[in-house]
């Protein structure tokens, strides 16, 4: 069933208003990404959680939405966490099981509470 044309514009709204706290305000991050087929730039706004390995990106929208399609078709994304832009930092999808276990583990109520299924890994 496609989505109303105000549920549709719902996320580019959202994007707009928690843009400029991404840029400065963790757990809040902003992942950049070059679009597949337009070859355009586009920043999304994330929480990004670190860890000790890198970057774990919840996926509250699920894994099937364009901009994270754009990152696995790249292969890697920029994240800028508090003003610092980090380069090419390789993405990969992880399963609910296994993102889970690489949360830290005071998040892992609250993804559940938000039925976060996916999450991203942002390693260097």
């Amino acid at each position: 069933m496609p989505l109303p044309v105000f549920a549709r514009a719902l996320p580019r709204t959202l994007n707009r208003g928690v843009v400029p706290l991404a840029r400065r305000c963790r757990p809040l991050a902003l992942v950049h990404h070059v679009g597949r087929r337009s070859g355009t730039g586009y920043a999304n706004p994330v929480m990004a959680l670190r860890t000790a390995r890198g970057w774990v990106v919840a996926l509250p929208y699920g894994s099937d939405v364009n901009w994270v399609a754009n990152a696995r078709a790249a292969g890697h994304v920029d994240l800028t966490v508090r003003g610092v832009r980090q380069h090419d930092l390789p993405v990969h999808l992880l399963s609910h099981d296994e993102g889970m276990a690489v949360l830290p583990a005071w998040s892992r109520p609250v993804m559940k509470l938000l039925g976060v299924r996916d999450v991203l890994t942002l390693e260097p």
